[in-house]
């Protein structure tokens, strides 16, 4: 129920997790345990322009309803969500990995870019190195406790000064 301020870093530790959710347009990031990342949002009329940096771990972005630009930034490349859910993995000296599950992002770097499609995985070995685009092997996307249920309120307070709760069900597929 914590409210997230533009540049505030999220680290998870071995037993935990936190979800994210965006107030503009629903959109959620998941973060799976050993992961550190920074938010970014800048606010644009009705929208908020969004940017993750993943340093290390894993994450899983859902965009339904996309308002704004969404970026999901590693330190080999960048993933721009054009609608869509995706897992992103961040070893800590090596590659990253890139799990289409619905919709299209664009997976981009110094050496080029490629569209990621669901049941695709791109993997980028550095930054200036081409993004490999192939089908996902059986059993290698992380998995983000399927089938429960995470219960979470935000607490904020609308531009006419009152303070609103929102409640979310986020249920695990």
């Amino acid at each position: 129920g914590f409210r997230i301020e533009d540049g505030d870093k999220i680290v998870t530790a071995d037993q935990s997790f936190a979800a994210l959710r965006f107030i503009d347009d629903a959109s959620l990031v998941r973060i799976r345990p050993n992961s550190v990342c920074i938010v970014q949002g800048k606010r644009e009329k009705d929208r908020i322009v969004k940017n993750v940096s993943l340093e290390v771990g894993v994450i899983l972005t859902r965009i339904t309803q996309q308002k704004g630009a969404f970026q999901v930034v590693t330190p080999t490349s960048v993933a721009s969500v054009k609608g869509t859910e995706f897992i992103t993995d961040q070893n800590e000296s090596g590659p990253t990995t890139y799990h289409g599950k619905d919709g299209t992002a664009e997976v981009a770097n110094n050496a080029g870019s490629v569209d990621m499609g669901p049941g695709m995985t791109v993997v980028v070995n550095s930054q200036d190195a081409m993004p490999l685009l192939r089908e996902t092997l059986p059993g290698e996307v992380p998995l983000f406790g399927e089938g429960e249920e995470d219960e979470f309120e935000l607490e904020f307070e609308n531009e006419a000064g009152q303070i609103k709760t929102l409640k979310f069900k986020v249920k695990k597929e």
